[in-house]
């Protein structure tokens, strides 16, 4: 995901309101859930989620949840860490979604991002089970690295370029042969 873009940044979610919430303001932007989410720092009941490569601050979402972020400029690229609290037992991951993209890996903590093919400010993320999910590590950009790609009318004049060269050598040779008798 991140080599694909030619910057990005990445928001660790340090400073989350440490409660339950709804809205979230960040620096460049904002998160919204219907039903709500726990900002979490250092919370004794969720325990140390740092070997599933959490920090001490993340976002925990639960039971059908759709959550909102809303940039400020729009980005081309938008993805997360995700994992289930460790202290809950539960089977499986939920099926999340980033604007109607499926997750095609959820069987275990890791990462999730999509690149679309548009500018966007508004990304989706849904989860398709009664079960509880944990955000962090939110990874934007709004440039990526895209490959050059010629245009057709480029093909054009590569195909084009070699015909009018023979052309030009063709006749040099024939003015060069034309010999003059007396």
């Amino acid at each position: 995901f991140e080599p694909a873009l030619e910057s990005f940044s990445v928001d660790t979610l340090d400073g989350i309101t440490p409660a339950s919430h709804t809205v979230d303001v960040r620096s460049d932007y904002t998160i919204s859930t219907i039903g709500g989410m726990y900002g979490i720092i250092n919370h004794a009941d969720i325990g140390d989620q740092s070997s599933i490569g959490f920090d001490n601050a993340y976002m925990w979402t639960y039971l059908y949840e759709t959550t909102v972020f809303t940039f400020i400029t729009p980005q081309r690229a938008f993805g997360f860490d995700y994992a289930r609290p460790l202290h809950i037992n539960q089977s499986g991951f939920p099926v999340h979604e980033i604007n109607g993209i499926s997750n095609p890996s959820v069987m275990q903590p890791g990462f999730f991002g999509v690149i679309f093919d548009t500018s966007l400010t508004v990304f989706t993320t849904t989860f398709t089970d009664n079960q509880y999910a944990l955000f962090d590590n939110i990874t934007y950009s709004s440039a990526t690295s895209a490959s050059v790609v010629p245009e057709p009318s480029t093909f054009a004049i590569w195909g084009i370029a070699p015909l009018g060269m023979a052309f030009v050598r063709h006749r040099r040779s024939r003015r060069n042969s034309t010999t003059v008798s007396l």
